[in-house]
């Protein structure tokens, strides 16, 4: 556990370390991915160990839950926006070439990437758990999602796919897990309330998302939450998106200019 008096702070020195890192993370993704860009078993070889990381994380963390409950958490079950990639890597690996691993890449390269980096704003699950390893855990697997979605984006070229389809489709993705996240919540707090539920944080609790929670408080009435919840998300997706684009236009603007300098 942490001593008393040194739990970790928003913007304190634990905090910054884990933004560095997640920076670190998403250029080691980047030349990683410029690496292995023509080598699709080493594209592949890398998302296996991804998963492989992932499963062992979260097994980690599932483990650690009961033992310390004594039983099973149904509210750690991996049902939030940064646990959906648990799902999705493993379609990238089987799946063929086509509008299915586009999405799934797309979700990958976007969606969760802009779920990891808006979590680094705020990490309340690294800075309000007692425990050390969970705070270290949490940051280890977001340093992860940054690295393999921005691996994601360089290798698999998903700038220079169809924007459309691939956008599209990862927010469709994202949409199904949300989907079955919203039911999930609603039939748990009908059901049994004192589970503490509340997959993708839209649950009966409180809204943590930045600027959503200006509108919402709390998630009430529910379909206008849930509609705003959907917005929100679409625009940070292409917000990422747009990030990406410009990066990328500004690197080789930058390459570009050295070339012509040294000639």
């Amino acid at each position: 556990m942490w001593p008393s008096g040194a739990q970790p702070k928003l913007f304190g020195v634990f905090h910054i370390i884990g933004v560095l890192l997640a920076i670190a993370a998403g250029f080691g993704g980047y030349f990683l991915g410029k690496k292995f860009k023509e080598n699709k078993k080493n594209r592949y070889a890398f998302l296996l160990i991804s998963e492989i990381a992932f499963i062992v994380l979260e097994i980690a963390k599932e483990a650690f839950y009961a033992i310390e409950n004594g039983g099973y958490r149904w509210d750690m079950f991996p049902m939030q926006i940064c646990s959906i990639i648990l799902f999705v890597l493993p379609v990238v690996l089987i799946v063929k070439d086509g509008v299915v691993k586009d999405s799934a890449l797309g979700f990958i390269g976007f969606c969760s990437l802009a779920g990891a980096i808006f979590y680094f704003f705020n990490p309340t699950a690294a800075l309000n758990t007692p425990y050390i390893l969970l705070s270290v855990h949490s940051f280890l697997w977001h340093w992860l999602m940054i690295a393999t979605g921005v691996f994601v984006i360089v290798a698999f070229g998903l700038l220079r796919k169809n924007v459309l389809r691939v956008l599209i489709g990862s927010y469709a993705v994202w949409l199904v897990f949300g989907v079955v996240a919203a039911v999930a919540n609603n039939v748990a707090y009908a059901v049994s309330p004192e589970l503490g539920i509340d997959y993708y944080h839209i649950g009966y609790v409180k809204v943590i998302y930045p600027l959503l929670n200006i509108l919402f408080k709390t998630p009430e009435p529910y379909v206008p939450f849930f509609l705003c919840f959907m917005i929100y998300y679409a625009v940070g997706t292409v917000l990422i998106y747009c990030a990406a684009v410009g990066v990328s236009k500004l690197w080789f603007y930058g390459k570009k200019q050295t070339e012509t300098t040294e000639e």
